[in-house]
């Protein structure tokens, strides 16, 4: 045991109390995708990526861990072109040549049956997955359809999309939320649980682009210069913030996963790090590759990968540092590859030939063969090989430390057309990049696939896509089957309210062009619904959240001479003119917002700390619940943000109170032998025993003033009111001489509310040996009280009249 001798009088001082302190790290995962996506959450720590191989026809399973091959499959005839989506270990292969879709087992590798989920998409079909929905998508048609993500069937009808669709334009958010942003014309879609939303304008028409950004979609608008953060729950812009972008910058946009950054690469040659929370593009990272093609930029770790396409490498930058620490070179000679991560893995693919492998963060390469380029049959279920199917490249290419050279190998892209499948006895030059020349060529679009991962790639030229129109614009590009004696029929769509809002009736009619008679008719209306006559009635429900939302609504006709026809057309619903207020009392605040914006009301909340209603339950709003407002009006919530933390009065003893005896005002910390009294904190390693035997290093010595009789007190200052539930808690006692008796000190300490109420008083004599615990309920003081008084009175001779109030607290 340490003892000392405390400098003004006998005290016993303990040994120093420790506390041992655990610190844990946590390992941040995440999915990216190649060719300008952003990266995505996951929730599977395999390490391994599905890469597809166009020219073999397969999917190859690579382990990030190990950089060895784990699995092939035939997932499409050679030569077609493939690309892949990816959800947790389940692949589902793109047939652009073919147009189909087909499940990978993640468990099994075993593949399913291709299913066509829009018929003739071919080239335009693409596709988006999370746990629960498998998106299928044509591009240039502007058809949606959700399907089954375990048996490929469609689960809703298929839509029409008003969006002109491109490279980079959409994503998937971490909620299953399709975006898909319109770059002729800024319109921002949503597609979610079979509805579809558009918010207009939401970016200025020209190329315009979507990340994802720490789970929340992004739009970059390339032509306004500026990046445009999205409200997942109503697609309504959140904030804006200015990029450094020239009218020259071809752009590659991503974002962090679990960080407020977004990457923005521009062709000139630099990465612009932006920071959305504090509203900065302040970092911007020199790549020394001005007017080469560059890619998107993934992240892993503290790292930052950017790929170069024209030399066949990829910049690595420290993103604590700002600076590039590495060029990897991946591919020689250069194509244009994918580049992506799972579980913090890096990943390159080239689509179009063997060549793969895995980028480690300080940029070491270890080259990877997906197959065999002689025999690309080697390693499938059936062809059993004599040596493990597809080994990795046993050389490990370190990275250069110095900028790659400005002179490119090439800076003609690679075709999207892959070459066919080499002959066993002719493999291709240069690692399988290319085809035997007399080998013939599959046709297909001019540009290269694009590993579609969460977020999949989008033709940059789509052919055609639906425009939006007005109520009173209806389609003029019907689909007839002529008669064999009568030209083709037009149809015409008439409405009876072309100021539709959502609840309204609308009427609508179909005629035929010439006159010829109806004799019966089939119409869709966009929101799973349907109807049958040349005259039908429907309204429109409100989805949750939407301000307006356009619907396509199709008919198809047959005519009385027997031709058939069918035409369709985009319906704007407005939202109504009032809403009901919903009673959200006692939801927590998501449910709350969320019941709210589905009545078409916006909300603010007010944080009240509350000592009984658990967090994040509102306890109040204002206009109340039932009543009827005008759209968009506001709701005022006040939500408990839970009870208040302790707040510790011995250390705010000097800072947050006042201090006086008889003789008036004392300094605080006071001097141990002023005779005035004094108030004094012990902390840390300043530990003393009381008179009961407990050892303390945490409290407020109390000396009364010198004379016979006399007192102390202090007056707190709170950090906040005092409210229900709020107590004052403390230790009671004396501190202890080191040898002898205790002394004759006897006091009453006392807790003194407003106006002198006197909330507590406890006598003690430090002969007592002993303390006494103390707790208030503080509720009996009125409401919004800030002021708080601790007094010791002595009772007679006050010497050693030490009095102490240890592990003294504040609050619930």
């Amino acid at each position: 045991m340490m003892t000392a001798w405390f400098s003004r009088k006998r005290a016993v001082r303990t040994g120093t109390y420790g506390i041992g302190v655990a610190g844990a790290v946590g390992l941040a995962v995440f999915l990216g995708s190649g060719h300008g996506y952003p990266v995505q959450s996951v929730h599977q720590l395999s390490g391994s990526a599905w890469l597809a191989s166009s020219q073999a026809g397969q999917l190859t399973l690579l382990d990030g861990a190990s950089a060895e091959v784990a699995a092939q499959v035939q997932a499409a005839p050679a030569g077609h072109v493939l690309d892949v989506v990816q959800q947790g270990s389940t692949a589902y292969a793109i047939d652009e040549t073919a147009g189909t879709l087909r499940r990978v087992d993640g468990a099994t590798f075993a593949p399913g049956a291709p299913a066509t989920p829009i018929a003739d998409a071919a080239s335009a079909l693409t596709a988006f997955a999370d746990s629960r929905h498998v998106y299928a998508l044509d591009t240039q048609r502007g058809l949606l359809v959700t399907v089954d993500p375990h048996t490929l069937a469609a689960t809703g009808t298929q839509q029409g999309l008003s969006a002109q669709l491109a490279a980079g334009t959409a994503t998937l958010d971490d909620a299953g939320r399709l975006w898909l942003v319109d770059d002729a014309t800024g319109d921002l879609t949503r597609a979610a649980d079979g509805t579809i939303e558009v918010r207009r304008g939401v970016a200025a028409p020209g190329k315009d682009l979507m990340a994802l950004v720490n789970g929340k979609p992004v739009v970059v608008d390339t032509a306004g210069r500026r990046a445009v953060s999205v409200d997942p729950a109503d697609g309504s812009p959140t904030g804006t913030l200015d990029l450094d972008l020239r009218p020259s910058d071809t752009v590659a946009v991503s974002g962090a996963p679990h960080a407020n950054r977004l990457y923005v690469v521009a062709s000139r040659g630099v990465l612009e790090i932006c920071d959305l929370s504090a509203h900065s593009c302040s970092d911007t990272v020199p790549l020394d590759s001005g007017g080469n093609d560059l890619g998107a930029a993934v992240e892993s770790g503290d790292r930052v990968f950017v790929p170069d396409y024209t030399t066949g490498q990829v910049w690595v930058i420290d993103l604590g540092q700002h600076t590039v620490v590495a060029t990897a070179q991946v591919l020689t000679p250069a194509a244009k590859f994918q580049l992506l991560t799972r579980d913090g893995i890096v990943f390159f693919n080239d689509p179009n030939s063997e060549r793969a492998g895995v980028i480690s963060l300080d940029g070491a390469v270890t080259q990877v063969a997906k197959y065999d380029p002689a025999d690309p049959t080697k390693g499938l279920p059936g062809h059993q090989p004599s040596s493990p199917s597809a080994p990795p490249v046993s050389q490990q290419t370190k990275p250069t430390s110095a900028p790659p050279s400005k002179t490119p190998p090439s800076k003609t892209p690679p075709s999207k057309t892959p070459p066919s499948q080499p002959t066993p006895s002719t493999p291709p030059p240069g690692g399988g990049s290319s085809p035997p020349p007399s080998t013939p060529q599959p046709t297909g679009p001019s540009t290269p696939p694009i590993l579609a991962s969460s977020t999949p790639s989008l033709p940059s030229t789509p052919s055609s896509a639906a425009k939006s129109t007005t109520a009173s614009a209806p389609s003029s590009t019907p689909t007839t089957t002529p008669s064999p004696t009568k030209p083709a029929a037009t149809l015409t769509i008439t409405l009876s309210n072309p100021n539709l809002k959502f609840g309204e009736t609308e009427n609508l009619a179909v005629a035929a062009g010439d006159g010829t008679a109806i004799t019966s008719a089939h119409w869709t209306y966009g929101d799973n619904q349907s109807g049958d006559g040349a005259a039908v009635s429907h309204a429109w429900a409100r989805p949750a959240n939407a301000t307006q939302q356009t619907f396509q609504v199709t008919v198809a006709a047959v005519l009385a001479d027997g031709r058939k026809a069918q035409t369709g057309m985009s319906l704007t619903v407005n939202h109504p003119d009032t809403a009901t207020v919903p009673n959200v009392v006692s939801e927590d605040e998501t449910t709350a917002q969320q019941q709210i914006a589905g009545a078409g009301l916006t909300s603010s909340i007010t944080p009240v700390i509350n000592n009984f209603v658990p967090v994040g339950q509102v306890m109040a709003q204002t206009p109340v619940g039932g009543g009827t407002v005008a759209w968009g009006s506001s709701v005022a919530l006040t939500v408990s943000s839970g009870p208040a933390a302790l707040w510790d009065m011995v250390s705010h003893a000097c800072d947050s109170a006042h201090w006086s005896s008889g003789a008036g005002p004392l300094p605080c910390p006071g001097g141990g032998g002023d005779a005035t009294g004094f108030a004094m904190i012990h902390a840390g390693s300043d530990c003393y025993y009381f008179t009961s035997g407990q050892g303390f290093c945490n409290f407020l010595e109390t000396h009364p003033q010198w004379v016979p009789n006399g007192f102390i007190y202090g007056v707190y200052t709170l950090p906040r009111p005092v409210i229900a539930g709020d107590h004052f808690r403390a230790t009671l006692g004396f501190m202890a001489p080191k040898s002898g008796s205790p002394g004759k000190a006897s006091v009453t300490f006392r807790l003194v509310g407003p106006n002198g109420q006197q909330l507590g008083a406890w006598d003690l004599k430090a002969a007592d040996a002993k303390t006494i615990d103390a707790d208030v309920d503080l509720s009996t003081v009125a409401a919004g009280v800030t002021q708080l008084t601790l007094r010791v009175d002595a009772h007679g001779d006050v010497g050693q009249c030490w009095a102490s109030w240890a592990a003294m607290t504040f609050g619930p």
